[in-house]
């Protein structure tokens, strides 16, 4: 199982890639430099940001990669490693 992508554009951000695992969204990143991978995790004991309203929250992944490819094969490489320390959150 590989993290897949869906480029969207949208009016005040062109170019996002929502980043899929069994064609579900859980993350997202842009092409932006220095590029942020955002994936929305489950709270546990370990990752809590203290909201009492809300079971999952987001994190972000600070990559220096220079190009959106890099990102792809990055995360392609690391889902196993990434859907093993995190819960992840899937939304619409």
């Amino acid at each position: 199982m590989k993290f897949t992508f869906k480029r969207e554009r949208l009016d005040w951000h062109p170019d996002q890639y929502v980043i899929k695992l069994k064609r579900k969204a859980c993350g997202i990143f842009s092409d932006e430099y220095p590029m942020k991978i955002w994936f929305s995790i489950e709270k546990d004991e370990e990752h809590d940001d203290g909201n009492p309203n809300c079971s999952w929250m987001n994190i972000c992944l600070r990559a220096p990669f220079k190009s959106v490819e890099d990102a792809k094969i990055y995360l392609q490489d690391h889902t196993d490693e990434i859907v093993a320390k995190y819960k992840l959150h899937f939304y619409e």
